[in-house]
């Protein structure tokens, strides 16, 4: 692994998987962008016998639009994240 794609991992892990907001995180892996790209990475790392963590198999490419969804709901009120999260689930 580079150092860049270290980086990008743990700034994506500090923005939503360490966040206090649970709506942060529910907008986050509810976006139509992350889902594909979670579940590609879920395949590879089930298919791996689950060795390490789902992020540990994404691209470079995987984790800059990763980060860049990330740092777009990190920034966002809980009450927007909340209202985007719900209308999501059908709520």
């Amino acid at each position: 692994m580079t150092d860049e794609v270290e980086r990008l991992k743990n700034e994506i892990i500090n923005l939503i998987d360490e966040n206090s907001s649970n709506w942060i995180k529910a907008a986050f892996f509810s976006d139509e962008v992350i889902e594909v790209i979670m579940e590609a990475l879920y395949s590879k790392w089930e298919s791996n016998m689950e060795t390490g963590r789902p992020i540990d198999y994404a691209t470079e490419d995987q984790l800059k639009i990763m980060l860049k969804k990330a740092q777009q709901y990190a920034s966002m009120g809980q009450e927007e994240a909340m209202r985007i999260a719900l209308k999501r689930m059908g709520e």
